[in-house]
């Protein structure tokens, strides 16, 4: 019961970051689910789409509000990414992707963008001319 709770407790913190953040829900969802809340993977990994496209669906609600969101770019790039998903869940029911080789996967997928977000944080500040220009393409 109480792991369950400390689980519940997390579920906020997940959807605290993608409000805040606008990503890493499925990053913290999918190990909370499997190691918390001992969901078995391959339906954490199901769960943690759903989880993420409708926390994201809510949360986007005041970003729409300020005019923060480019519709038609939205569009394309979330209609790519479905059938990304689609696919991928195509390929997640073949008998030889096992859920070890999915969390693995997923393992190294996250270490090899926390090792871009690193390099990424080192390269040299840009100016502030080029930040505006480029804030200025997204309005």
């Amino acid at each position: 019961m109480v792991l369950q709770m400390v689980g519940y407790f997390l579920a906020g913190c997940i959807g605290l970051s993608l409000g805040l953040l606008g990503g890493g829900g499925s990053v913290l969802a999918l190990p909370i689910l499997v190691y918390v809340m001992q969901v078995p993977p391959k339906a954490a990994i199901a769960m943690t789409l759903v989880i993420v496209g409708v926390v994201s669906l809510i949360g986007v609600i005041p970003h729409w509000r300020r005019g923060n969101v480019n519709l038609p770019k939205a569009l394309i790039f979330g209609s790519a990414t479905m059938v990304g998903a689609f696919g991928g869940a195509k390929l997640a029911a073949h008998p030889l992707v096992t859920e070890t080789f999915q969390l693995v996967l997923f393992a190294v997928l996250m270490l090899v963008a926390a090792i871009f977000m690193i390099l990424k944080s080192q390269q040299r500040p840009q100016s502030a001319s080029t930040e505006e220009t480029a804030l200025a393409a997204y309005s």
